[in-house]
């Protein structure tokens, strides 16, 4: 029903007396835009409401994902300090420190072992050339020539040097050095370590200095197809054989020096380490002036590697002063054996004698 006709009952209610005359027909006649105004607000409000309820929910989700992340990151962090604690106690330990160039800054940052090392304040920035200065001048190059191809060619290196620290102390270094490209494949940056070899390289120079008044040489030995081949030996071989080390690292230079009447036995026993670990020989080497000595090698597996050749480990031992007293003892106990027999002889000769006498002194003295 329309508005217009509920104006035109109202009016004849009105006229009829059955309403009153002062009544606003306004107010009586029904407004269906009324209702649905207010349908429209509650359905408002029920959206408004869901709204409300679906952020509070997305709220309280993300508040629960970012307190979880929040523990994950915090236990994260604790590990890395842990982590990051470990590393260096085990840097101060082996004296090991990193560092990084950034190539586009030209700037070199150390890590506090590395500054501590080149005796400068922790947190001290450098440039490439800065770095460079601190190699001892003999150095200088071959590592300034290391950097270069390992930023121009991405080619890691690793070298041991002299560093001159800023208080003039000489340490004894080893440097590694890795390209890091960026998303573009350019090189960046380079990444590497120090650390402080001091300690080895003086233990080393002890042990040089062991092997050179030493009779005693250290070699290794690899053997590819049945052929021998010396890969390593300490420098005291000059004092010894009367042949520089770099000489005796060439093909069959021992060999040859061998004795031509102990190179046969020589091959054969080496032959024996296709079933043996360990294998010891004496034999006759000829130096290079002629003359001849007595060596003992004692030679061991160390490893076998994956393309059937074998890696040892051996020690030749002058023993020339040992087989001269082992010839002059066995000459003494042929001596001695020879005057052993003559006294043996001259005994039973004499014996023969009296035994004689006695028979002939018996026979008198039946046949008086």
């Amino acid at each position: 029903m329309n508005s217009g006709r509920w104006e035109r009952i109202a009016e004849s209610f009105k006229e009829s007396g059955g309403l009153p005359t002062d009544l606003v027909l306004g107010d009586f006649i029904y407004d269906p835009t009324t209702l649905a105004y207010q349908r429209w607000i509650w359905r408002a409000g029920l959206i408004l409401t869901l709204v409300a309820g679906g952020i509070l929910i997305w709220i309280y989700l993300v508040r629960r994902q970012i307190r979880h992340r929040k523990l994950a990151l915090r236990r994260e962090t604790e590990r890395r300090r842990e982590l990051e604690s470990l590393m260096e106690v085990a840097g101060e330990a082996a004296r090991v420190g990193g560092w990084v160039v950034d190539l586009k800054l030209d700037r070199a940052y150390w890590s506090d072992i590395v500054t501590q090392l080149h005796e400068l304040p922790v947190g001290m920035e450098l440039s490439v050339s800065d770095t460079m200065n601190f190699f001892a001048p003999e150095f200088r190059e071959r590592l300034r020539m290391a950097f270069h191809d390992c930023v121009r060619e991405g080619r890691p290196y690793d070298e041991t040097a002299q560093i001159i620290t800023t208080k003039g102390h000489r340490v004894w270094v080893r440097i590694l050095g890795r390209p890091q490209r960026d998303a573009t494949g350019k090189i960046s940056r380079v990444l590497g370590s120090f650390q402080d070899i001091s300690q080895i390289k003086a233990n080393e120079q002890r042990l040089q200095d062991l092997l050179r008044s030493s009779p005693v040489v250290l070699y290794t030995l690899r053997i590819a197809d049945g052929v021998p081949r010396i890969i390593t030996v300490s420098e005291n071989t000059e004092r010894i054989f009367g042949i520089k080390p770099e000489e005796l690292l060439a093909p069959n230079v021992w060999a040859k020096h061998l004795h031509p009447d102990d190179q046969q036995m020589v091959t054969s026993t080496r032959a024996e380490l296709a079933t043996n670990d360990e294998i010891r020989q004496e034999y006759r080497f000829v130096k290079k002036d002629g003359s001849i000595i007595w060596v003992n090698d004692l030679l061991r597996v160390i490893q076998r590697l994956d393309d059937d050749s074998e890696l040892f480990a051996g020690v030749w031992c002058d023993i020339t002063e040992r087989k001269g007293y082992e010839s002059k003892l066995q000459h003494s106990l042929a001596e001695k054996e020879a005057l052993l027999k003559e006294v043996h002889h001259r005994v039973k000769n004499n014996l023969q004698v009296i035994t004689s006498l006695l028979r002939l002194e018996g026979g008198k003295s039946r046949n008086p």
